[in-house]
């Protein structure tokens, strides 16, 4: 297959779009960083080698893969990296459900801290609510002699903690918590 200059041009340009496309959701300051820094790899790895233009464009472009692909780590570990700066948990689930939906082994981790941040969510409740609800949540004692820890609907014999149910249960979420953030930031940061 013979193949020209033009045709060379053309698999640039249409990457190049693509990739348009793809970042069309990242930070304005980061695509333009990394269209220059893509873009200046097309065209060092298309220059060089013995094969057509177009062919070493073909082999640029397979090397580089799908940006869509590419590109959705790069942007689930960014949220992630930015919603672990902040204190507040709905931006932090939300970006750890988009990475672990991306896959890999940061979507695994992604997967764990997720959970994470539920049982910390969690805890808090147990803490916050136990006072209103002292047969119903805390650490809790049934007369048939099963202890179980949360929330149920089953009213218990006693609470085990007594007052103390409340600060355990908000100290260990906000230390659960704290933890989850903590190494969610320092996954997402790991290139």
């Amino acid at each position: 297959m013979t193949c020209s200059d033009t045709a060379a041009a053309a698999l640039r340009a249409d990457y190049l779009n693509r990739l348009d496309q793809a970042l069309a959701r990242v930070p304005h300051d980061l695509a333009a960083d990394l269209r220059i820094e893509l873009a200046g790899h097309l065209d060092a790895v298309a220059g060089g080698g013995g094969a057509s233009p177009a062919e070493a464009m073909q082999a640029a472009i397979a090397r580089l893969g799908d940006p869509e692909q590419f590109l959705a780590e790069l942007i689930a570990d960014d949220q992630v990296r930015e919603a672990s700066r902040g204190f507040a948990p709905a931006p932090l689930l939300r970006s750890l459900t988009r990475r672990a939906a991306v896959g890999g082994w940061r979507g695994l981790v992604a997967a764990g801290l997720l959970l994470t941040v539920i049982a910390a969510i969690a805890l808090v409740l147990v803490g916050v609510l136990s006072p209103f609800f002292p047969h119903h949540v805390g650490l809790l004692e049934f007369a048939d002699g099963r202890t179980t820890f949360g929330i149920t609907s089953e009213a218990a014999a006693r609470e085990r903690l007594g007052l103390w149910r409340l600060p355990i249960g908000v100290a260990g979420g906000v230390m659960v918590w704290l933890m989850a953030r903590y190494f969610a930031g320092r996954i997402a940061a790991r290139r």
